[in-house]
C-alpha cells in the first residue's frame, strides 16, 4: 500500500472514517496532529550552521524547536559547534586561512577565547548546501543564544515560545582532550540553562550514554533525548541507559512504523534525524513520528501544510 501524505494514518483517505463528520452533532472538530518541527543546527540549508543568525531565521521560519550542538571552550563556557575543532568544510582559522581536511589542531577546548572569536565559520558557505548564504559567522556561546531569544521575545512572541534541543558533543575517548568529563560537561550546560530560566523549554540530547546519564542524575525531571545512529531494536537501544528518556531520536533510516509504535508503548516520543527530502518526510509522518529534524524548515513546513498536521508551539 503506498504511503499517503497523512500525519495520522497510512489508510487511503477514501477508506478512512471522517471523525469530524461523526462529531458534528457535538459541535466538535478534531484538531490536527501537532508535530515538533526542529531546525537542525538552526537552518543549515539556508544559513551557517549553529550560528545566531541561523537560529533567529529558523524561529522566523516557524520551527517549534531549535536543534543545536554544544562543545566546551577553554574558559568552560558551552558554545555552539558540531565539532570540538574547526571544521574543514566551513571554517577559516584565526588568520583567515581555510582549515585543511584532517587538521584537528584548532581544538576549541584549548584555543584561547580571543583566537576562537577571530575564526569565521560562515563566509565559505557549505559545499553540501548550495542554497546556504555565505555570511560571516563566529561560534556563539549558549548564553548568547538565550540572550538573543529573550531580547527578541519582547517584540516577537515566537522567540518566547521556541524550544531548544541541545546536543552534548561528548565522547568518552575525548575526555580531557576535546572536552571535560561527562559530569562537568553536563553541569556547564545546566548552569547556563538555569541562569536564563529556560528549564521548561530545553531538551538535552546526546549519543553519549555517559553525558545523558550525567544530566539525568543531576536533573531527573529534565527532558532528555537518546540519539542513536545504528540499527537495533527499540529494546536494545533503551538497554544502553539506566532510565527511560523523554525522547527516542534515531537516525531516520533505522526506523519503522512498528518501532514507532513500540517506542510509543514505552511512553517515548519519537523524533528522528536528519532528512531534507519531502517524500521521506511524508513517509515518516505516516509512520507516526512525533517530530521532524531537518536542515530545511521551509520544505518541512510545505510538507506539513499538505497533510493533516500542524507545527507544535
Amino acid at each position: 500500500m503506498p504511503i499517503t501524505p497523512s500525519c495520522t494514518s497510512s489508510v487511503p483517505e477514501k477508506d478512512r472514517p471522517n471523525p469530524n463528520e461523526d462529531a458534528k452533532h457535538l459541535n466538535l472538530r478534531i484538531a490536527p496532529r501537532a508535530i515538533d518541527l526542529q531546525g537542525h543546527r538552526g537552518m543549515r540549508a539556508h544559513w551557517p550552521e549553529n550560528s545566531l543568525l541561523g537560529m533567529e531565521e529558523a524561529v522566523v521560519a516557524g520551527v517549534s524547536t531549535l536543534e543545536l550542538d554544544v562543545v566546551i571552550r577553554s574558559d568552560g563556557q558551552p558554545i555552539l559547534s558540531h565539532e570540538p575543532w574547526l571544521s574543514h568544510e566551513i571554517c577559516l582559522d584565526p588568520h583567515g586561512i581555510p582549515v585543511e581536511e584532517g587538521n584537528l589542531s584548532w581544538n576549541l577546548f584549548t584555543m584561547s577565547v580571543e583566537a576562537l572569536e577571530a575564526c569565521d565559520c560562515g563566509s565559505r558557505g557549505h559545499a553540501r548546501f548550495p542554497s546556504q548564504r555565505p555570511v560571516p559567522a563566529t561560534k556563539p556561546t549558549l548564553d548568547a543564544l538565550f540572550e538573543v531569544c529573550t531580547e527578541r521575545a519582547v517584540s516577537d512572541a515566537r522567540f518566547g515560545k521556541v524550544r531548544f534541543n541541545i546536543e552534548l558533543k561528548h565522547r568518552l575517548e575525548g575526555e580531557g582532550i576535546f572536552h571535560p568529563e561527562a559530569q562537568t560537561f553536563a553541569q556547564a550546560v545546566i548552569d547556563v540553562v538555569e541562569r536564563h530560566g529556560m528549564t521548561d523549554r530545553v531538551t538535552v540530547q546526546s549519543f553519549s550514554a555517559s553525558a545523558l546519564e550525567a544530566v539525568h542524575a543531576a536533573r531527573p525531571s529534565w527532558s532528555t533525548a537518546w540519539l542513536v545512529d545504528h540499527a537495533a531494536t527499540v529494546d536494545a537501544w533503551m538497554s544502553q541507559l539506566s532510565f527511560i528518556p523523554t525522547i527516542l531520536s534515531p537516525e531516520h533510516v533505522f526506523l519503522s512504523e512498528s518501532m514507532v509504535a513500540e517506542a510509543h508503548a514505552l511512553g517515548l516520543t519519537v523524533v528522528p534525524w536528519t532528512f531534507n527530502e519531502a517524500p521521506r518526510m511524508r513517509e515518516l509522518l505516516a509512520m507516526g513520528v512525533d517530530g521532524l529534524i531537518t536542515d530545511d524548515p521551509y520544505l518541512a513546513m510545505s510538507v506539513l501544510e499538505s497533510t493533516d498536521c500542524t507545527v507544535f508551539h
